[in-house]
């Protein structure tokens, strides 16, 4: 049975996790293989734990008191599989576990929104002509806001439903497209075309001086 874990020197476990999670000091405490790990990010010794953690192949999702896209990017080039927030919630908590034990990641909504809406508005990537002709009118609108990096939240707020109509659109969604989450989503429904190389006299390469 896999036996979760909570790593922190200083940091005892919340109240919001669950008692289930052994809370520990070192890495070395893991003595199984069947192991989940929750790394608290605290002075410089995370870093190293991380690596080592990733080098045993023990699942680990590094866990912040603040948010911030340069820690989360750190997180996963040292082998992190998931990054979230301290204040975490045991349903979150345990959708993460599932996540990652399927080989996926786990990346907060705060942060996914922002690098959905980059991606999107990347100039190499361009939306498929029909990619709405399998929504409904709603879906449409939904996805639109999706693109923009917009929250479930933010977009239940712009068309004047609840969050949880806006989940089940989502759902809804992602079921047509077959695929997971809105990473997924973004790479069904448009494409990344790289850009064209510039000869030496600045124009585009493979057309007709003239």
């Amino acid at each position: 049975m896999m036996q979760q874990y909570f790593l922190s020197s200083q940091l005892t476990l919340p109240e919001n996790w669950s008692r289930h999670i052994h809370c520990i000091q070192s890495d070395i405490a893991i003595q199984t293989q069947s192991a989940f790990c929750w790394l608290y990010c605290e002075g410089k010794g995370w870093k190293e734990q991380a690596r080592r953690l990733a080098m045993r192949n023990i699942p680990t999702v590094v866990v912040t008191s603040s948010v911030q896209m340069s820690e989360m990017q750190l997180a996963f080039v040292l082998g992190a599989k998931g990054y979230c927030h301290l204040s975490t919630n045991t349903d979150t908590a345990n959708a993460i576990v599932a996540t990652v034990l399927q080989s996926g990641i786990w990346i907060p909504q705060t942060l996914l929104s922002g690098i959905i809406n980059s991606l999107a508005n990347h100039p190499q990537y361009h939306l498929h002509p029909q990619f709405s002709s399998d929504l409904t009118e709603r879906e449409c609108s939904v996805t639109n806001y999706i693109l923009e990096g917009k929250s479930n939240l933010q977009i239940a707020e712009a068309l004047g439903i609840t969050e949880r109509t806006v989940k089940e659109h989502v759902t809804s969604i992602l079921r047509k497209y077959g695929v997971k989450d809105r990473v997924g989503l973004l790479l069904q429904l448009g494409e990344f075309h790289p850009m064209q190389p510039r000869n030496a006299a600045g124009g585009q390469a493979g057309g007709q001086s003239g």
